[in-house]
């Protein structure tokens, strides 16, 4: 990210976010692109996906995707789930799923069902900043480029009245990452309940201590959760306690695009709504905007927003232009990254 704005993590600046990327190649010559979540340890994904993903792969016939990644996580450990393996594996699914639809010469979306919509609005999701005036400034630029949300990472009482007054009646939402133990609970749930956010995500630590958020749904503050899951089965734990609002599968975590839909018919199911956890430029945004395109009721997109970057996986091709973010229409994923880049940037 190029400098010229603050944007950082409180008195750690952000200067660069990792990707990893998995390339796969068909015998006849088609490439599929997936990607693996990266951003706390993109070697370890990266390792995982050399010494034992590629090898369970490789001259693999693969005519049923989920069935396949199914037999991925199973050969693995459910513990292992939450880290390199899991994340490798779901880049491997978004790959596969690349691959089978550009070898049927369509756009994923086709495969996965009937688009509803052809774009949807992009939502702001903000740096932590721990500066009033930074946070007024970017709200303000967020909201002027027609973003339709946005999403704080605030814990200061200064930082998150400074946005509700640059944006009074904008929809705002705390990721408070879990920055409270559970004896925090009752005081901060009647602390939060003044700024009304339309959801407070993991605001406890640990995530899942579900008994924990009951002061923050008595207080009338939605609870968004799913992002540090990485199993189905979790989610059902999340749903099972009536203490979650949002559900918020990782497309990069938990075995990729199947899987998320897994997460999102249980949802749709019990009447828990589903917004996908967002936080990529690459193939797994992508697949995100495809799977979002087949919902019977698509939900706004989070976008990582910050005021400029040194360059761009896909070049101007996937961004938001006026608040949206437009489904790609070429086969596949729609785009491939942009070689150059690769080059300039790969380590």
């Amino acid at each position: 990210m190029e400098t010229g704005g603050q944007h950082g993590w409180g008195s750690e600046e952000w200067k660069a976010l990792d990707f990893a990327l998995l390339e796969l190649t068909t015998n006849s010559g088609l490439t599929g692109w997936g990607e693996g979540w990266a951003y706390e340890q993109p070697l370890e994904t990266i390792d995982d996906m050399r010494s034992i993903l590629v090898p369970r792969i490789l001259d693999q016939d693969v005519s049923d995707i989920a069935q396949f990644t199914d037999e991925l996580l199973r050969a693995s450990t459910e513990e292992n789930y939450g880290a390199a393996p899991g994340f490798s594996i779901s880049a491997a699914n978004i790959a596969l799923w690349d691959l089978a639809a550009k070898a049927a010469g369509v756009p994923l979306h086709r495969l996965l069902g009937k688009a509803t919509t052809e774009r949807f609005p992009a939502f702001a999701g903000l740096f932590q900043f721990d500066e009033p005036d930074a946070v007024r400034k970017m709200c303000s630029l967020a909201l002027a480029d027609g973003m339709c949300w946005v999403k704080l990472h605030e814990h200061r009482e200064d930082c998150l009245r400074a946005a509700r007054e640059v944006a009074p009646d904008a929809v705002l939402i705390l990721d408070a990452y879990r920055a409270w133990k559970a004896e925090e609970a009752t005081e901060m749930a009647e602390f939060l309940r003044q700024f009304d956010f339309f959801w407070l995500e993991e605001p406890i630590d640990p995530p899942f201590d579900l008994g924990a958020l009951l002061p923050f749904t008595s207080a009338g503050i939605p609870i968004a959760l799913g992002e540090s899951a990485h199993t189905v089965r979790e989610f059902k734990r999340m749903i099972a306690s009536g203490a979650v609002d949002y559900l918020q599968p990782a497309i990069t975590k938990m075995g990729g695009i199947d899987k998320v839909r897994e997460v999102i018919d249980l949802g749709n199911s019990a009447g828990v709504q589903v917004y996908p956890w967002q936080a990529h430029f690459g193939p797994a945004l992508l697949a995100y905007l495809h799977m979002n395109s087949v919902r019977s009721s698509p939900v706004p997109v989070e976008f990582q927003y910050f005021e400029s970057m040194a360059a761009r996986l896909y070049g101007e091709h996937v961004w938001p232009s006026n608040g949206f973010l437009s489904v790609p229409s070429g086969p596949g994923l729609g785009f491939d990254p942009d070689p150059a880049v690769l080059a300039e940037f790969s380590i």
